[in-house]
């Protein structure tokens, strides 16, 4: 069954002193209005007056917040009964029906306020710093919660929830949530975490339990050499299919015979570098470019060899004696 709206709240607005109602209502000793106090218990208030069946009107500064509330009489209005009896035979009509069904509601809603304010008057009101109002409280003390989750539904309408449980403790632990503004990270989020929720040199090796691992940490030499990385391979060789690229490698010094020549003309004539050779059938010496120009005779050097020993060795029929290249036996 719907419990019908049996209240409405204001606060006062400088100057005004005329509110609607908000709400029907069977009779005019139905409407009261009060005010709540620092300790949550109600004070009805008669600084006002009808103005029409919808609205009052104060006839003095009304209170800063106040509230307009029906507490319906289902016994006697005026010491007549407010409900119709239906005595036996009696042709029931809607209206009446009807009439006494609303009056039931509506001292339904009201008997639960006065059920709020006995518990309260007995320590026991939803005002009650014990319990938290479901239209929103301020809780000043510890909140317990045996064996019990807390389940977010969402704005949307669906059959989402995010579930906020715990583990069944073996311990006293405490999770302290920090005074800045942020989204709770998770071990299954792997996109939230960023540098930019990481100060500079906020972690370090004694961060990290790397107990039984091989590795090094980066150092801030480390870091230098890297920034420097870019232009340093620079000046590396590349590697094409493997292999250094020809266009890439100095000049080698390679050995290479030029041929043979008559005069020195056609030796300066001959296309070489430092190391290249040549033979001189004139003289009969070698040449080696031993300097940048082969065209300027000076850059060109002469081989020597040790000078052949002219020694004939021979034997005579009858000594058998080792002659010298004079022909004198020794």
């Amino acid at each position: 069954m719907l419990i019908p709206n049996n209240r409405t709240s204001y606060t006062a607005s400088a100057g005004v002193l005329i509110y609607p109602i908000g709400f029907t209502y069977s009779d005019p000793s139905e409407i009261l209005v009060r005010v709540q106090g620092s300790t949550g218990a109600y004070t009805n208030v008669y600084n006002w007056e009808f103005l029409g069946s919808d609205q009052i009107q104060f006839t003095s500064t009304p209170p800063t917040t106040f509230e307009i509330y029906r507490a319906t009489n289902i016994a006697l209005s005026y010491g007549v009964p407010k409900y119709t009896r239906f005595n036996s035979g009696a042709v029931i009509s809607s209206k009446e029906l009807n009439g006494n069904f609303e009056l039931l509601r509506s001292a339904i809603a009201e008997n639960h306020d006065v059920l709020d304010n006995l518990l309260f008057n007995n320590g026991f009101d939803i005002f009650d710093t014990r319990y938290v109002n479901l239209a929103g409280s301020t809780m000043t003390g510890n909140l317990v919660m045996d064996d019990a989750n807390v389940v977010f539904s969402g704005s949307t309408s669906n059959d989402f929830e995010t579930t906020l449980s715990v583990v069944d403790p073996t311990s006293d632990h405490v999770i302290t949530i920090p005074d800045v503004t942020g989204s709770v990270v998770t071990t299954g989020d792997t996109g939230t975490v960023t540098g930019a929720m990481i100060a500079a040199n906020a972690l370090d090796s004694d961060d990290i339990d790397d107990t039984g691992k091989s590795h090094q940490f980066v150092t801030a030499a480390d870091i230098t050499q890297l920034g420097t990385l870019s232009s340093d391979l620079a000046g590396k060789a590349d590697l094409s299919g493997g292999k250094l690229d020809v266009s890439q490698l100095p000049d080698l010094a390679i050995s290479e015979y030029l041929g043979s020549v008559a005069t020195q003309s056609a030796m300066t004539a001959l296309t070489g570098q430092k190391g290249d050779w040549c033979a001189r059938t004139d003289d009969g010496k070698v040449y080696v470019i031993t300097g940048d120009d082969p065209t300027d005779n000076g850059d060109w050097t002469a081989l020597t060899y040790p000078t052949t020993p002219n020694t004939d060795l021979s034997y005579t029929g009858s000594t058998r004696l080792l002659a010298s290249s004079t022909g004198a036996d020794v």
